[in-house]
């Protein structure tokens, strides 16, 4: 296995987990890909969202690979407040350069350049669907220090697990049982805008519903009725959207379940009665939908 911490030109952090390629003796596989983005607010990386899921999917096939974007605190040193180089779209370009630095190394590390997917937790839902309703936005691509080819940063495919698509509503936070999430508000609003009160029109920048279009990638959405901390009615607005503009997109709703519940499984619980089986099928689910993808593509 390839296991090691690459940087991207914008900063973010790269650790892979890379399987070797060969299958028996002197026969080699190429395979999917699955670009991993931890939620955390915009500012920590959730630790059961990263290395956990990369296990998970490596045990289904994939060669994986967790970003470290762009986030606004330190945990290691908190004293030293919001950084102000965590601004977003830094994390959108650093998910872009992470998608071209697979493709190119994609024969080196036995990859299938037509199946390179992105799963995004939470925030990092919000990073993931970024690529997946921007990857030819040019004043991202104007950022980049490469030229993509055609669709060469659009991925097989995106993940979201209870994004973050658009800002909670002032009525939602004040709603929330989830004080912590209101709380950490405000220093989201400095990660992402420098500022405590954004404007409407600094707000409307990163309502990732509005960018949905034609070219939007193909889209596996899930979520929780009960989130306390990310608006469950976003997902929907943001499915009604993939659906208007004909963006191939499957959506489950669970009843119950809250927010941050990552793969669901040993890997990610204390104790194995917190798992619950209704939940945790939503990786079949996925995986399902991604043999899909992978097979309509040829």
């Amino acid at each position: 296995m390839i296991h090691e911490t690459l940087i991207t030109p914008h900063g973010g952090k790269v650790v892979t987990y890379i399987q070797d390629g060969q299958i028996y003796h002197q026969v080699y596989r190429k395979k999917p890909a699955m670009i991993i983005c931890p939620g955390g607010a915009y500012l920590i990386h959730a630790t059961r969202e990263g290395e956990p899921t990369a296990v998970t999917f490596m045990e289904k096939d994939f060669q994986c690979f967790v970003l470290y974007y762009s986030v606004g605190t330190d945990r290691e040193h908190p004293e030293k407040g919001v950084d102000p180089a965590a601004a977003y779209p830094i994390q959108a370009l650093q998910l872009m350069e992470t998608v071209h630095m697979i493709r190119t190394h994609a024969e080196e590390w036995h990859i299938d350049v037509d199946s390179i997917f992105v799963i995004g937790f939470s925030a990092g839902g919000h990073v993931a669907a970024s690529l997946g309703t921007r990857w030819n936005d040019p004043k991202l691509l104007n950022d980049l220090d490469f030229k993509p080819e055609g669709e060469a940063l659009k991925p097989a495919g995106v993940l979201l697990a209870y994004p973050m698509l658009r800002l909670n509503s002032r009525s939602f936070m004040e709603a929330s049982a989830e004080r912590t999430a209101v709380e950490n508000t405000a220093l989201m609003y400095q990660t992402l805008f420098h500022t405590d009160t954004p404007s409407e029109t600094e707000k409307t920048s990163v309502d990732l519903i509005r960018y949905v279009s034609e070219d939007t990638a193909p889209m596996f959405l899930w979520n929780c009725m009960d989130d306390p901390v990310v608006d469950p009615c976003h997902a929907l607005d943001f499915v009604r959207e993939c659906h208007k503009k004909n963006v191939a997109c499957e959506y489950h709703l669970f009843d119950h379940g809250g927010h941050g519940l990552a793969s669901n499984n040993a890997l990610t619980t204390m104790e194995e009665d917190e798992i619950d089986p209704g939940i945790s099928q939503w990786i079949q689910l996925a995986l399902a939908w991604i043999r899909r993808r992978r097979n309509e593509r040829g």
